[in-house]
């Protein structure tokens, strides 16, 4: 941009989240197939997009923010649970969900 063309407001409906080139190499070596790939950016997106926070990861909310099945979802969630990707701790009815961090 140059010095003189006037700078762009920044608008909030329009955020991202940055996506680093180790995480995503780290990630592919995986191989994982697509609901793990839309389970993994969802819980990406929800957890260091918004500051490293927990979430409550429900398989019905998650599905229906990928378009996939709930029992799909929690095939993919136990499969990148089981790599290490994400982390849970379960409470007696929730079960938050962060990613790994190394």
């Amino acid at each position: 941009m140059k010095d003189s063309e006037p700078k762009r407001k920044k608008n909030p409906k329009y955020t991202y989240t940055v996506f680093y080139n180790r995480i995503y190499d780290a990630f592919m070596a995986q191989k994982p197939n697509g609901s793990e790939w839309a389970v993994f950016m969802y819980t990406y997106r929800e957890t260091v997009g918004y500051q490293g926070r927990t979430i409550d990861f429900k398989s019905v909310n998650v599905a229906h923010m990928t378009g996939h099945d709930p029992r799909t979802v929690d095939k993919a969630y136990k499969a990148l649970h089981d790599a290490n990707i994400i982390e849970s701790t379960r409470t007696k009815n929730r079960r938050p969900s962060q990613l790994q961090h190394e």
